[in-house]
């Protein structure tokens, strides 16, 4: 679906306005939902006293429902916590950022920590090993560890000629 007010890109912000009980639905793509202050520049959603002031203003019997959507199914995170499930595989990456600490909460942590089935490839072992330790340079230049970064990188590449020898 379109974007309702470029018609450009697809449309996966949708929200609805109230205005003295004639309701007005809207769809509208990130970009335009940044524009019109529905989304922060990190694609958050703006609080409701944010956008009613930055939408309008101030006006008696105004009222505002905005909801974020998958992009492919229109699933919003109200129906998803409402059913527990989602509408497509595409809601896990549109999501992601509600449910990284939902889970995290829940589960102790975002990745698998447990054992690997007895039938895993040696090959998938090492690619967990190698993106651990890319995660861990990233740190490391982030906070300017130059010397551990090293480390780690070389570490990288030995794992990575054992990946492809396989």
């Amino acid at each position: 679906m379109l974007c309702s007010r470029c018609m450009q890109r697809e449309a996966n912000v949708f929200f609805s306005k109230n205005i003295n009980g004639k309701k007005e639905e809207y769809k509208v793509c990130d970009v335009c939902a940044k524009d019109m202050g529905l989304l922060s520049n990190t694609g958050v959603m703006v609080s409701m006293s944010d956008f009613i002031g930055q939408f309008v203003g101030k006006g008696i019997g105004n009222s505002f429902e905005q909801t974020f959507a998958c992009p492919k199914c229109h699933t919003t995170i109200e129906e998803f916590s409402k059913t527990s499930k989602f509408g497509c595989g595409e809601c896990y990456e549109a999501f992601k950022n509600e449910l990284s600490p939902m889970l995290k909460r829940i589960q102790g942590n975002t990745e698998h920590m447990g054992k690997l089935p007895s039938r895993a490839k040696e090959s998938s072992i090492i690619k967990k090993k190698i993106n651990q330790l890319k995660a861990k340079l990233s740190d490391a230049v982030e906070k300017e560890n130059f010397e551990l970064a090293a480390k780690l990188r070389d570490e990288i590449k030995e794992l990575s000629k054992d990946i492809e020898k396989e």
